[in-house]
């Protein structure tokens, strides 16, 4: 809303309450209204001229140039359709080999998107995201999968039978692994 700058009037320090009050009521201010209808009485005619001439135009032309046009123009809408499918096609084999190598719908559809519009920067960030989710769920298997340790001394034991049975390599192995069990049986 426009301001009005009171010291542009004469004597409006000194004036009452209510002499100001009706000087503000008495303002008129030109809300731009005028020039906003001349512009849009501007545009309208020379909207109608455009389309009188195009109709003259087209009554002027013969009737192969007719046909030329019109053709030309659904050759046109045909491209547009057909380009229309092209990026569809391309864009659900391109989700579906993201969807092949393992990726969830979401990621694959964005990965894909990102692919065909040629954002490399948004494809090796998705890349991240999925590596990071195979190594989670790796890890997670591994932890699942991984046995339980079994108690115990971690020492074989073996009968003086066992001992005497085995080879030279054998005995050296348990008196390096269990020097107190050699001794044992050896003595």
């Amino acid at each position: 809303m426009a301001k009005i700058d009171m010291s542009q009037v004469e004597g409006f320090s000194e004036m009452s309450a209510e002499e100001k009050l009706a000087l503000y009521e008495a303002f008129e201010y030109d809300d731009g209204s005028a020039k906003y209808d001349a512009l849009k009485k501007s545009f309208d005619k020379t909207s109608s001229e455009l389309a009188e001439a195009k109709k003259q135009l087209k009554s002027k032309m013969s009737e192969d140039e007719v046909k030329a046009k019109e053709s030309t123009e659904a050759f046109e809408k045909l491209q547009a359709e057909h380009n229309e499918l092209l990026g569809k096609v391309r864009f659900s084999e391109t989700t579906s080999q993201y969807l092949a190598l393992g990726y969830d719908k979401e990621l694959a559809e964005n990965t894909a998107k990102a692919f065909i519009e040629g954002d490399m920067a948004t494809v090796f960030a998705n890349q991240k995201v999925f590596q990071d989710n195979i190594k989670k769920s790796v890890e997670a298997d591994l932890l699942r999968n991984t046995g339980r340790p079994q108690g115990g001394s971690g020492t074989k034991s073996i009968t003086k039978a066992e001992f005497d049975s085995m080879g030279y390599a054998e005995r050296l192995d348990l008196k390096r692994t269990n020097p107190e069990l050699y001794k044992q049986f050896n003595s």
